[in-house]
């Protein structure tokens, strides 16, 4: 299921080539442009309604274990494909309530406020990002390792998004996603969904949506805390999901279900 190793290191070495001429720049204040940018300090830009730091094509940002508290404008702004590490850094928003459209997410690129997607890719590693009210993440392609995601009320989103080795409440919308050793309390919905090693749980409706899921070694139970997508179930999808050695608690064929038609499970669950 999972990318291999190669092609993984194939495209971060695609992302990372324009950097190896560019020097290593210092970001001690809010609203910097870099191509290859290092933290040396917290910054604190939460009045600004710009982004704390914007990366240049192809570039990358290095929190190096400080904080980034985004305002309005949101924390980091990628032109293109960037590459944004946090050796334990955070990404920090106001985590105030208000129209999402009017606060920028903690990591993103073109198109976030028309709720679109770009085809630019973005990886992201080691770090928090929480305290968005709108958006966490918004990009085409993602790669996300070792992360926490904080609640936001809207979903985070991507064309294809790979998610390894993540704590999440942050709920995410793509095409593709896959998601191995990770726990999520939020909804994964895309028209494919493969989860290895993962344990899904506490979300506010469904615990996974879409066409085509697979379940390998993982955990989808205790979901629908809110209850009011009606009926309401652990997974959903409008194929026969495929379960290698995972448990979830119940299930719901949204294919002939729904309207006029009554609520049919897909047998699979252990409460169906």
């Amino acid at each position: 299921m999972r990318r291999s190793a190669a092609a993984a290191l194939a495209i971060v070495l695609v992302a990372l080539c324009p950097l190896l001429a560019v020097a290593q720049t210092s970001v001690s204040a809010c609203g910097q442009t870099v191509a290859n940018g290092v933290l040396i300090n917290d910054l604190d830009c939460s009045s600004s309604s710009v982004p704390a730091v914007t990366v240049s094509p192809g570039g990358q940002l290095d929190l190096a274990g400080f904080t980034i508290h985004a305002g309005a404008g949101g924390g980091v702004y990628c032109e293109a494909d960037c590459f944004v590490i946090g050796r334990e850094g955070a990404i920090l928003g106001l985590g105030v309530e208000g129209s999402p459209l009017d606060y920028a997410p903690g990591v993103f690129t073109d198109g976030f406020a028309d709720g679109m997607s770009t085809r630019h890719l973005l990886i992201i590693t080691r770090m928090e990002i929480s305290g968005f009210y709108g958006q966490a993440i918004v990009g085409g392609d993602l790669q996300l390792e070792h992360l926490v995601l904080g609640e936001s009320a809207w979903n985070s989103s991507g064309r294809n998004i790979d998610i390894t080795a993540t704590t999440s409440a942050t709920r995410f919308t793509g095409r593709r996603i896959e998601v191995s050793n990770s726990t999520f309390s939020a909804e994964l919905n895309a028209r494919r969904v493969d989860l290895e090693d993962t344990v899904v749980t506490g979300a506010d409706n469904y615990g996974v949506i879409g066409r085509f899921l697979r379940l390998d070694r993982s955990t989808v139970t205790g979901n629908c805390v809110e209850g009011t997508a009606s009926p309401c179930a652990d997974i959903a999808s409008r194929r026969r999901p495929n379960l290698r050695d995972s448990v979830c608690g119940t299930s719901r064929n949204i294919h002939n279900s729904g309207g006029a038609k009554p609520y049919v499970s897909w047998g699979v669950c252990e409460n169906d």
